[in-house]
């Protein structure tokens, strides 16, 4: 039973990847035949893949509705981030949000730095299996483990270290973070990097590429972390 979950996680995650692969393509494409039938293959997958879901009914008969009009594969793919997507990224931004909260209290509090490591993984793992999880997949471990490693590496490879460190006085305010706490500081890049990590696992189990709706910003996202993390204290 193990093996077989395991096996499945993979398999799903596997085919967000393909999916967006495949809408990319129908979306840089031209407008043959060719290229309006692979585009309807690709809404046809979409569809199939969030019609178990109850919480998306309105809005794939939403968009069903209006699909009709829309001869263009692009546009048909367009429309479905629109209808169909957007509650999933609303959904995935609240969760990366209130992680790097999360990462960013426990770091504060905590008396090792040990610890930190311990809590900061937990959490993201926690939050790249949940990222998964609304966007389509079902990670085990193997798969949510295999996530992280790829969003840890598009993370690296952005240069998210060097940012998070220049970016550090602009978040807070420059006289203000000369103020915090060794902890508190530690605190706040910590929970940037769950944020960054949030967003590159959206990446990657999106089945679309950002169009119609803008990619979150990593600030802006750690921003209302420390604002509701203030709000409760």
């Amino acid at each position: 039973g193990f093996v077989l979950r395991e096996a499945v996680g993979l398999a799903r995650l596997k085919r967000l990847g393909e999916l967006q692969a495949r809408a990319r393509a129908a979306l840089d494409s031209g407008a043959t035949a060719g290229d309006a039938a692979a585009g309807d293959e690709v809404v046809a997958a979409l569809e199939q893949l969030y019609s178990a879901r109850p919480e998306l009914e309105w809005a794939l008969a939403g968009f069903r509705e209006r699909r009709r009009a829309q001869l263009d594969p692009a546009d048909q793919l367009d429309l479905f981030e629109t209808h169909v997507l957007r509650p999933l990224d609303k959904d995935a931004t609240h969760a990366i949000a209130a992680a790097a909260r999360r990462t960013t209290a426990a770091t504060a509090i905590s008396p090792f730095a040990w610890l930190d490591m311990v809590a900061s993984f937990t959490i993201n793992l926690a939050l790249l299996g949940r990222i998964a999880r609304i966007y389509g997949g079902r990670p085990g471990r193997i798969a949510g483990l295999r996530l992280l490693r790829l969003s840890f590496t598009n993370v690296l490879a952005a240069g998210a270290i060097d940012l998070a460190d220049d970016t550090f006085g602009d978040l807070l305010g420059a006289s203000f973070a000369a103020r915090l706490s060794t902890r508190a500081g530690t605190g706040v890049l910590n929970g940037l990097l769950t944020a960054r990590l949030g967003l590159a696992a959206a990446d990657l189990c999106r089945p679309l590429p950002w169009r119609m709706t803008q990619r979150p910003a990593p600030r802006a996202l750690m921003k209302r972390a420390l604002l509701h993390l203030g709000r409760r204290h």
